[in-house]
């Protein structure tokens, strides 16, 4: 079974997503979900995330996906796989998340093949 944990400030976003990976995995995942990344962020740091995958939206307030993978790093927390979700992807950004060593990113809105993709 795989565990994926969904971060965005959009409460729809995250629900929209829930939906869409339960629905291409047939039930077969465990999913959590974060509204404010420090929350999310206090949660990593207290449990091991080592098989999860980690999918985060990039502008987030109070603190940006960015940022929240920064910290992870930082913290030498380790995930599966860390994907972005947004809906802008300029050079700068696409950059940014190379350096962070992150398993790439998915264009909002996303299709169901691009998160199955992700997973593999």
């Amino acid at each position: 079974m795989k565990k994926i944990y969904l971060v965005d400030d959009d409460q729809l976003i995250l629900s929209r997503l829930k939906v869409d990976f339960e629905e291409i995995l047939n039930g077969g995942c465990e999913i959590s979900t974060f509204l404010d990344p420090l929350e999310a962020l206090a949660f990593f740091e207290k449990n091991d995330c080592s098989d999860v995958y980690l999918f985060s939206d990039i502008h987030m307030i109070p603190m940006s996906g960015v940022e929240l993978v920064r910290q992870i790093r930082s913290k030498s927390l380790s995930f599966k796989s860390i994907v972005f979700i947004t809906s802008t992807a300029d050079i700068a950004l696409i950059s940014e998340i190379a350096t962070l060593k992150c398993n790439g990113y998915i264009l909002k809105p996303w299709a169901s093949s691009k998160l199955l993709d992700s997973l593999r």
